[in-house]
């Protein structure tokens, strides 16, 4: 009696640890399917925002995450939750569910609106430099549209493409 007894126990052990087993191998596979998904979000942030970089021409792309309206559509959720998009100069950073993901731009990008800052389009180094200390980075939600622009600008009497990324609301 005793010996079917301790074997019972032994199995209702052994089937916890298997149960247990595969409980654990879903969420780790869970949570890795998250980083991937939120690193092709960052990659896809990041080459558009690369892409713009190297044309060579005055263009505008709005990030849209709404599919109705006019842009480049992006996904607002990672497994049904709303991510924390953080821009700095070179990295786009996002945060979902715990994680931090990060992707490099290739160039270097500015954080404030040119298009309202100065109609001439003509700024000293040192405005571009003032600017982009008041603005090191902008945090917003998934599903807050934002505009890259590449804009010909005049620096110190020289012409040079900037890229400016900036809340689609803040035109």
């Amino acid at each position: 009696m005793l010996d079917w007894f301790s074997s019972k126990i032994a199995m209702i052990i052994a089937i916890s640890i298997l149960i247990i087993s595969v409980v654990g191998f879903f969420n780790n596979e869970n949570a890795n399917l998250n980083q991937i998904e939120l690193k092709n979000v960052a990659d896809e942030i990041s080459t558009a925002i690369s892409n713009m970089a190297n044309t060579k021409a005055e263009t505008q792309l709005r990030v849209t995450f709404n599919k109705s309206a006019n842009g480049t559509y992006m996904n607002p959720t990672v497994q049904g939750e709303a991510y924390c998009i953080n821009l700095t100069q070179d990295l786009v950073v996002l945060r979902c569910k715990g994680f931090v993901i990060t992707s490099k731009i290739a160039s270097p990008i500015h954080l404030w609106n040119a298009s309202i800052s100065d109609s001439s389009k003509n700024f000293s180094s040192s405005e571009v430099q003032k600017y982009d200390s008041a603005h090191p980075s902008k945090q917003f939600l998934s599903g807050t549209d934002f505009v890259i622009l590449n804009r010909l600008i005049n620096i110190d009497g020289k012409d040079v493409y900037f890229t400016f990324v900036y809340l689609g609301n803040e035109n």
